[in-house]
């Protein structure tokens, strides 16, 4: 099992935009898609900030549309986190708004059907993680084998680190990629050497 944490906000000037922020990919491949271009392997992808602009600009219209290319895992799970209390048919309200202001493609037919039954939220904060653990262990129970797990940080830069040690505290840490578990957290801008 792979874990990536990838931070989506602005860093603070001079940032990559946050569509180079998010273009983060797991090192876990599971084959070729339309193509040559290979697919990641099964992930479960955990929205921090799921409620936020920049989630409702960029990432879930993103989501749909690699999606439709046939650029996503053969099975995933998208779970939407934000402190808020919202259902999870509410958030996919959300999510279709989303992508018909936002995305390039409209959400309708089969493609906006299979994308939203994959669609789930949860609200948690630093303070309250049960319900992100349940929500993330059904996901998984929902995908089967070990997926990979993908934590999206669409947060402001001062929610990083309240929100990477709850997940550090929930066992949710990247490691050394030599171990059963392997796992990485990315981050943009890359370190300074």
């Amino acid at each position: 099992m792979s874990t990536t944490i990838a931070p989506g906000a602005a860093a603070g000037p001079g940032a990559a935009p946050a569509r180079e922020q998010s273009a983060v990919a797991s090192a876990s491949r599971a084959g070729p898609a339309r193509g040559s271009v290979p697919r990641p392997g099964n992930h479960v992808i955990v929205v921090f900030g799921a409620t936020g602009d920049l989630a409702h600009r960029k990432l879930l219209p993103g989501l749909f549309h690699l999606a439709t290319a046939g650029l996503m895992p053969d099975r995933y799970q998208i779970i939407g986190v934000s402190p808020q209390d919202m259902t999870g048919e509410q958030f996919r309200d959300l999510a279709r708004q989303a992508i018909t202001d936002f995305g390039t493609s409209q959400p309708t037919g089969a493609a906006w059907h299979d994308f939203a039954r994959r669609l789930s939220f949860t609200s948690a904060d630093p303070a309250r993680t049960l319900s992100l653990a349940g929500a993330i262990a059904a996901a998984e129970r929902q995908i089967g084998g070990t997926p990979g797990r993908l934590f999206h940080l669409a947060i402001p830069p001062a929610a990083f680190v309240p929100t990477v040690t709850m997940l550090g505290a929930a066992g949710w840490r990247p490691g050394p990629a030599s171990s059963s578990r392997s796992r990485s957290a990315p981050t943009w801008p890359p370190p300074a050497r």
